[in-house]
């Protein structure tokens, strides 16, 4: 395969994929998906200069060489579309069960299409959503952020 002119090869380096199980545990926690026909995307900011994917495949699709095909068409999609993706998150992908065979052309269309509603890193997701103007570290002083007013409605004619 001749190499673009100007262009670095699109690799998956190792620094760009999550393997520490934490790393997936903090994804998930972020409580961020967007959900496509294929695959289910869980995305969190990750505060660097790249991004990087996670994959995660249940034994519910099929035998060890059933997962592991997913899993490669899965990688090579992310693989090809790194560069049209936003940068800084981390990405896990899942993919539904009702697929029947999954093609890399296909979910690369889906990644493409859900990473349009990606919001920019800081903005829109829930980490993003804290206040900005409140000093670093005011959010663990004790003191609750983000808990609604009660709001009581009286009756015509009750006071108090």
């Amino acid at each position: 395969m001749a190499q673009q002119e100007g262009r670095p090869p699109l690799r998956l380096r190792p620094h760009q994929r999550l393997r520490d199980p934490r790393d997936f545990q903090r994804v998930y926690a972020g409580q961020e998906a967007l959900h496509g026909p294929t695959v289910v995307v869980f995305f969190r900011v990750n505060g660097l200069a790249f991004s990087r994917l996670g994959v995660s495949v249940g034994r519910k699709h099929g035998n060890a060489v059933r997962r592991n095909r997913i899993k490669r068409v899965l990688r090579e999609a992310f693989r090809l579309s790194q560069r049209l993706l936003p940068s800084g998150f981390d990405f896990v992908l899942i993919p539904r069960r009702q697929v029947k065979e999954y093609r890399t052309d296909e979910v690369r269309d889906v990644l493409l299409r859900l990473a349009a509603k990606l919001p920019c890193p800081g903005e829109g997701t829930r980490e993003g959503r804290r206040r900005t103007d409140e000093p670093p570290g005011a959010s663990d002083s004790g003191v609750r952020r983000g808990v609604s007013r009660r709001i009581v409605i009286k009756r015509p004619g009750q006071d108090s």
